[in-house]
């Protein structure tokens, strides 16, 4: 641990003094701070303020100095309360190096954690990170370095053992994935690599709000806090109040503040506080800004009245981007990965946040719930558009360059396209005495459909899963789809699995000829909008049953260069990089987005019935720990997102494998399914 300056450790004392925590004693809402104990007087000038400004209640260990071997104890009782609504992480290059921090962060996971706190909402306990300095990235003599947790720290067998424990039930629940990594003998020095790597992974893949520090000003960030934790760990907090600083006295408010600047924290990036809130005169300004501000969302009518323009942006923007989804609009390569990224984003609209993301889940307050299918792939709008400003007119400026297909081009095109996938099948729906019975129909189309690769909306799935929904739809008497063929309803659907959305379903065969129910069907299949690039890429999978060869694929992997057509490309990847993370093979499959690998042998005859459609072209793998099979049969647009979710899985950083003609994607990291 760093050594402070007396003048330092003066200040944290008169800090520490300012500051009371919340325990789970108190049966207050609070917040859990998780620091590195060489970062605590950069936490402590930012909770002080956070405490004594805004209210917020906190919970930090004071005495971890005085009394370090009982910091575990401590810790968990203090997290593992119904009362503890969340945990503010303290991000630096330091904190990723600290076993203690690992373990509070692997135990905020873990099933003592897990509970109704509020709302009779159940989670794991939320993770706010306040990120000081950014995502660090180490040296090889870093990354080797022991964190103490065997070896320095002063008590370390019981330390040793608790995070044993933690380990092993994250392991278990899957909610952590780091194979390469057996804390299980007898010793087992923790390096940084080992540290990192598992803060990183509970970071991308638990309940993770991410509000980060330092794009906000302190008023803008306690709101957010507000919002997406909950109001009730603000001491005196108003529920008909969006700003925190209005319930607070505004002489105090305006002394706290006089005369900041900017946080103290020596090369790391800093909070950005206004300057503007340095006099009182300014502040009450800007407070009466707000309230106006506040008032105006509270009424629709009078926002209209006083705007100019006849829509709010928000409602503007999902309008147009609804007409763009119809038109079936395909985005060039480089204008997505632009969409994407927050810092292309912002000089494009001015906006703060990315406009697009993939997995909504990493920050649900600043994207809108309706998901939108550009490219292959379900995307989420930033809702983080304001009517003052110039976004409006760099969003128009942006959306009048995109030549938007005219309203009846656009329904000409969707006509078309209905036409292309349904035009054979609806020439053989009335054969019923000579032809398939619906049953085969039904079938038939499905599978055409999952050749396509097509992808449900998320409602439309709901609906094909819920009961009531397929009989309004299909007059059917059970849900259209089910994930769980057993005994208790294996006789209502049909053994052959079809693949959708990376999961898996089963249809049910209660079909009937006479009846309404095949034209229903047939009314709900010619409604499905098949994207462009889908139906296109049929014509390809036609060509290569047909012996046509792919367009040669020239990349380079691991430092060698190949030439193969897009099915093998895929192929060698898969192996190559499976064969230097062997130890990732027996879980590859349950992986989300993995549905291209599989235990079975496909390439055998006899497991040809049942068989998806994506593993025509297939190879078998063999490896130490297991074999698997792999498919290919996708777009080159989905091969490559395969293809990043397997880098990502494996800890492999994309610059491994390079394209003469395309760009992996960026993907979130995927879900571990039981």
């Amino acid at each position: 641990m760093s050594e402070f300056t007396p003048e330092e450790k003066a200040e944290i004392r008169k800090l520490n003094s300012e500051i009371k925590v919340t325990t789970k004693d108190d049966k207050e809402p609070y917040m859990f701070i998780s620091y590195k104990s060489d970062d605590r007087l950069m936490m402590l000038k930012i909770v002080h303020r956070l405490h004594t400004v805004y209210g917020l209640r906190v919970y930090y260990d004071k005495d971890f100095d005085v009394k370090n071997d009982l910091w575990v104890k401590q810790m968990e009782n203090n997290m593992s309360s119904a009362k503890c609504y969340g945990m503010l992480a303290f991000f630096t290059k330091k904190y990723y190096m600290s076993y203690a921090t690992c373990m509070e962060m692997m135990n905020s996971q873990t099933s003592q954690c897990y509970m109704t706190r509020k709302e009779n909402q159940k989670e794991y306990l939320p993770i706010v990170p306040v990120n000081l300095e950014p995502r660090p990235i180490f040296g090889d003599e870093e990354l080797d370095m022991d964190t103490g947790l065997q070896h320095d720290n002063r008590e370390p067998n019981p330390e040793k053992s608790v995070f044993l424990e933690y380990y092993r039930e994250l392991e278990e629940s899957k909610r952590i994935n780091l194979t390469y990594y057996k804390p299980q003998r007898s010793s087992f020095p923790l390096t940084v690599k080992d540290c990192s790597a598992i803060i990183k992974k509970i970071y991308d893949n638990a309940n993770v709000n991410q509000n980060r520090f330092y794009q906000s000003d302190f008023d803008t960030f306690c709101n957010n806090l507000a919002k997406s934790i909950h109001s009730s760990i603000y001491k005196g907090m108003k529920k008909n109040k969006t700003s925190v600083i209005s319930v607070f006295d505004e002489e105090k408010y305006n002394k706290a503040i006089a005369g900041f600047k900017q946080t103290e924290m020596g090369n790391s990036k800093k909070p950005r506080v206004s300057e503007n809130v340095t006099q009182k005169n300014e502040s009450v300004k800007e407070q009466k800004v707000s309230e106006q501000i506040s008032e105006k969302s509270n009424s629709v009518n009078n926002e209209s009245v006083k705007n100019q323009q006849s829509k709010r942006i928000g409602d503007h923007i999902k309008e147009c981007m609804r007409k763009l989804e119809k038109s079936s609009y395909h985005f060039s390569e480089e204008m997505l990965n632009d969409l994407l990224d927050k810092e292309a984003t912002s000089k494009i609209f001015s906006l703060s946040y990315a406009f697009f993301v993939e997995d909504r889940n990493i920050n649900k307050i600043r994207y809108w719930a309706e998901p939108f299918r550009f490219n292959e792939k379900t995307l989420y709008i930033s809702s983080q558009w304001v009517d003052t400003g110039k976004q409006r007119e760099k969003f128009d400026k942006w959306y009048a360059s995109l030549n938007v297909p005219k309203e009846q081009e656009v329904f000409e095109n969707v006509t078309k396209k209905s036409e292309h996938i349904n035009n054979e099948t609806v020439k053989s729906d009335r054969k019923d005495k000579v032809g398939d019975g619906i049953g085969d129909h039904v079938r038939n189309c499905m599978k055409k459909l999952e050749t396509l690769g097509y992808r449900f909306s998320e409602k439309m799935l709901a609906d094909m899963l819920d009961k009531d929904a397929s009989k309004q739809i299909f007059s059917l008497g059970y849900s259209f789809f089910v994930e769980d063929r057993n005994d208790s309803n294996k006789n209502r659907y049909w053994a052959a699995p079809f693949t959708f959305n990376d999961r898996i379903f089963y249809i049910t065969k209660e079909w009937f000829d006479k009846g309404k129910q095949r034209e229903k069907f047939d009314e709900w299949y010619a409604s499905l909008i098949v994207p462009k690039e889908l139906i296109s890429y049929e014509t390809v999978s036609e060509q290569k049953n047909n012996g046509g060869k792919s367009d040669d694929c020239i990349y380079s992997l691991y430092g060698e260069t190949y030439t193969d057509n897009q099915a093998r490309m895929m192929q060698r990847v898969f192996e190559e990089v499976l064969k230097k993370h062997e130890d990732i093979v027996p879980q590859l499959p349950n992986y989300e987005g993995m549905n291209c690998v599989s235990f079975i042998n496909y390439t055998l005859a006899e497991n040809k019935s049942g068989k998806p459609s994506y593993f025509r072209p297939a190879k078998w793998l063999t490896f130490s720990t297991g074999n698997l099979c792999i498919g290919t049969s996708y777009s080159v647009e989905e091969k490559l997102r395969k293809i990043a979710i397997l880098l990502m899985i494996c800890n492999e950083p994309q610059n491994i494998i390079s394209f003469e003609k395309y760009k992996l994607p960026t993907v979130p990291f995927p879900k571990l399914n039981k």
